[in-house]
């Protein structure tokens, strides 16, 4: 079994993916796998068939690709590198060294632009996905689409994204799916150059793949009847709900990860409100056990 999985769709103009192909095979781990997922149209004029495993895809959608590139994928660790991205000597300890936490399941890469930088993405309440650039703030729910890496047995758990959702929805949908699985996500200092010739951030999908992703993973944007998101409220009063035992168990350890500044502030607020639950219900216990 090859330990990664490389994934280069062919996405843009040619000669921004042949420069991001030639990164991967100058760098190429040994018992490596390179999947290059495509529309049909590439007549591979290097001839690297027998370095490069070429899928034709009946359509150009990143999310075919994803799709037909993970079927294919014998690596343990799944690495996709959109074109534009440029891989040194280094990022195969950089992934090794990241995954030795079986808990992980996913790394986020630091993509670096000529002013700035790219951690990875997160979800808001309403479903929306967002880039979080520049300075280093709040969580990430996961890698962006344009470079990520994943472990193989963990997105094995995960039901295929359909194409009804936009493509650059692709990472918010795995990120929210392996988070509802109980698994961590990694933000790392490990510097990946980007051609920002070659990569237009794309900051959300339309409106119709925020709904939707709030109707797939129903259980991650759960809320109780007081509006305190159910893995906050078990995390607190140790109830168990919908979601996994080892998202339970991992909340506690990765909560400075998962949370930023305002939703531990709510997390405070939420403890305060269970805790004066709590003694309300222990003071009528009390009137209770007086009145009989």
């Amino acid at each position: 079994m090859s330990q990664l999985s490389i994934v280069v769709p062919l996405l843009g103009a040619i000669p921004h993916f042949e420069d991001t192909l030639a990164s991967v095979l100058r760098y190429r781990p040994a018992n490596s796998q390179i999947i290059v997922p495509h529309n049909g149209s590439y007549a591979d004029p290097y001839d690297l068939r027998g370095d490069v495993d070429f899928l034709p895809c009946p359509s150009a959608r990143l999310i075919d690709f994803w799709n037909a590139a993970l079927a294919s994928a014998a690596g343990q660790f799944v690495c996709l590198f959109r074109p534009g991205i440029s891989l040194d000597e280094s990022w195969e300890d950089n992934v090794l060294d990241a995954m030795q936490n079986p808990r992980v399941a996913s790394i986020c890469p630091t993509i670096q632009f000529s002013k700035s930088q790219l951690f990875g993405i997160q979800i808001d309440t309403a479903g929306t996905r967002h880039l979080v650039t520049g300075k280093r703030a709040g969580s990430t729910i996961g890698p962006s689409s344009y470079a990520a890496v994943y472990r193989n047995d963990a997105l094995g758990w995960l039901p295929q994204l359909d194409s009804n959702f936009d493509d650059c929805y692709l990472d918010g949908d795995i990120g929210l799916g392996l988070r509802e699985l109980g698994f961590e996500v990694v933000t790392t200092d490990w510097i990946l150059q980007a051609d920002e010739v070659a990569i237009h951030l794309e900051n959300q999908p339309h409106g119709r793949s925020a709904v939707r992703a709030k109707t797939r993973h129903a259980s991650f944007f759960k809320t109780t009847s007081s509006g305190i998101p159910q893995d906050i409220l078990a995390a607190i009063t140790g109830q168990t709900w919908r979601f996994s035992h080892a998202w339970q168990k991992s909340f506690g350890r990765s909560a400075e990860r998962i949370l930023d500044r305002r939703a531990q502030t709510q997390l405070l607020r939420n403890q305060l409100i269970i805790k004066d639950l709590r003694l309300k219900q222990e003071n009528a216990a009390t009137r209770y056990r007086r009145a009989a």
